[in-house]
């Protein structure tokens, strides 16, 4: 469940509480105007049917002083009767009772009586109350992500980016923004501590620890070596949950790079922490040294942009020598060399079948405008 599907469910459950309580007003009143005393019983109608009401309201007191039932069956009657019966007897049970309209077994109507010292309004706002909490049981995953997000824990991801972009559609936005600025502010309000370890690994003091790559496996093993060990925390698994320190597991199972990430990323913040030589007792996500890369993450797809900054303004390269191309789908990347030849070294991006982008690698003042006289 996400967070607008949550909202809806609680406006519909609130405006459900409101109707009821509108609705059992109106009855009340309709119950006040319609009660049937002694004295009119008496005078307006038969002997036989006083009988049979005192009859069941014998019954009704003779229910309620057995501990070992919770509901009474009234004898099946006619409109006439239970019309009767929820006028004279209903008021007179009045906050020890529940008197409600159904079928026995045999599909005869009958008036059952519950045993309640609720009012028949805190009964069917009960039950409001039970959907809402049997919806708390479907929230799954966003009850991890929200307390996440209010307790502001760092939310640490490896090459998270279509994670993360998955992450708010799918459980804080119906859509996401039209604009990067205004998906910026919703993910800091969300998440207000974000760390990729790609990134991290990517860039100094850090990046000369990863002379074999950066992936999430190559990071893990690194972390367990020195200088990484040097200032190493203890970490352990709760009792409960798989141990992974102890047994292991396999890359790209969710738990296991959820571990990994988790592990390489306490090292590395235990690193920077040393070779900064922080000496406070602060949290380190909250240290000087850590700030370079707190909500930072790598993106992918674009040659000239590495990375998004969430809480800052993003330098924007300039692209005077990057050229959009429109050409018959039926041209191959050797095409667009040969058009480009005489410009020396590029980079070619496709959009589709049919456009792509080209950056010119080496250009000099104004080439990119003589490329255009030349084409």
């Amino acid at each position: 469940m996400s967070v607008p599907e949550e909202a809806k469910f609680k406006k519909r459950l609130d405006e459900k509480r409101e109707r009821i309580r509108a609705q059992c007003a109106r009855k009340q009143n309709n119950d006040d105007s319609a009660k049937l005393d002694r004295e009119r019983l008496v005078a307006e109608y038969p002997a036989e049917t006083i009988a049979l009401l005192d009859e069941y309201k014998k019954r009704i007191e003779e229910f309620l002083m057995q501990d070992d039932k919770n509901s009474l069956n009234l004898p099946p009657c006619n409109s006439y009767i239970r019309r009767l019966i929820y006028m004279t007897l209903k008021p007179e049970f009045a906050g020890k009772t529940q008197f409600i309209s159904g079928r026995n077994e045999n599909n005869e109507p009958v008036v059952t009586i519950l045993k309640t010292i609720k009012t028949e309004e805190e009964v069917k706002l009960a039950e409001v109350d039970a959907e809402e909490e049997a919806m708390k049981e479907k929230l799954g995953f966003l009850h991890i992500l929200r307390v996440i997000s209010v307790s502001k824990t760092p939310l640490v991801f490896h090459a998270g980016e279509l994670d993360l972009y998955l992450t708010m559609k799918h459980f804080f936005c119906d859509e996401l923004p039209e604009t990067l600025e205004e998906f910026k502010s919703i993910t800091t309000a969300t998440f207000p501590q974000i760390f990729d370890t790609l990134l991290m690994s990517r860039n100094e003091p850090l990046k000369s620890n990863f002379p074999e790559g950066n992936s999430l496996g190559e990071i893990f093993k690194k972390v367990q070596d020195q200088p990484f060990a040097l200032n190493a925390a203890n970490i352990h698994i709760a009792d409960g949950y798989r141990d992974y320190k102890a047994f292991g597991g396999q890359v790209h199972e969710a738990g296991y790079d959820a571990w990994m990430t988790g592990v390489a990323f306490i090292h590395m913040m235990g690193y920077l922490n040393l070779v900064s030589k922080t000496k406070t007792e602060a949290k380190l996500t909250q240290s000087a040294v850590s700030k370079i890369f707190k909500n930072r993450y790598s993106i992918s797809g674009m040659y000239d942009i590495h990375h998004i900054s969430l809480d800052r303004s993003d330098n924007v390269p300039k692209r005077n020598h990057c050229f959009h191309l429109s050409f018959p789908a039926t041209w191959r990347q050797h095409d667009i060399y040969e058009l480009f030849r005489v410009c020396g070294r590029i980079r070619v991006m496709w959009i589709d079948d049919g456009s792509a982008f080209v950056a010119i690698e080496f250009f000099i003042n104004n080439f990119a405008g003589w490329v255009l006289w030349v084409l």
